[in-house]
């Protein structure tokens, strides 16, 4: 992907990439719901492919956004943004996540997030790892972060893309129902097989 003078930050090959390797067309005249989104390029892409976007982040945007039509920013934090938005029963088409938070807790986010997210919706979100050490697998966090994505998604894929650093990108799809939902002693219905070298380096792709 070629820099170009509208971009805002480097994080957009990130998503440009995933809608291509995953194969996924942003819907036109839909809402979306960027979660983190200063200073504003994947709330950028999105306007660009004709949604409304509600842009939740604490900091400013971009001044060569901030004034869009179709624009709503937020200034607050997701867990927030969340909880009114799920008392109004705000619906979106797309969700997407590039905040830098552990990936376990940006997967709890993601799974309040299932019940903002139309039926025929999907979350495009990027999950960042630690390090490996002697204490710490990056694969261990990894797992534990799609079964909780498991538990509310019906489809789960993740892969390590080329923009991608100590992260992989995630795109959930298939809100469940609260019926449909395993209960916590369960582990998701869709299992999600997980490549890693023999080595437990952080993991080249998920599929």
């Amino acid at each position: 992907f070629a820099q170009t003078s509208e971009q805002i930050s480097r994080a957009e090959f990130k998503l440009l990439e995933a809608l291509e390797v995953f194969d996924i067309t942003l819907p036109k005249d839909a809402r979306a719901l960027d979660l983190g989104a200063a200073p504003g390029g994947w709330t950028r892409l999105l306007l660009d492919a004709g949604m409304s976007v509600v842009a939740v982040d604490p900091a400013n945007l971009d001044p060569r956004i901030v004034r869009r039509k179709r624009l709503e920013h937020y200034r607050g934090y997701a867990e927030n943004y969340l909880e009114g938005a799920l008392r109004r029963h705000n619906r979106f088409a797309v969700i997407v996540n590039d905040m830098r938070m552990d990936a376990r807790e940006a997967a709890r986010l993601l799974a309040k997030a299932s019940d903002c997210l139309q039926t025929d919706g999907f979350v495009v979100s990027v999950f960042k790892l630690p390090h490996a050490t002697r204490e710490i697998n990056p694969l261990t966090t990894l797992k534990e972060a799609m079964r909780i994505l498991n538990e509310r998604y019906g489809i789960v894929r993740a892969r390590q893309l080329f923009h991608n650093r100590q992260e992989v990108t995630v795109v959930a799809a298939q809100p469940l129902l609260m019926k449909e939902r395993p209960s916590h002693n369960m582990g998701g219905r869709h299992v999600t097989r997980v490549h890693a070298s023999a080595t437990g380096s952080t993991p080249n792709h998920t599929a």
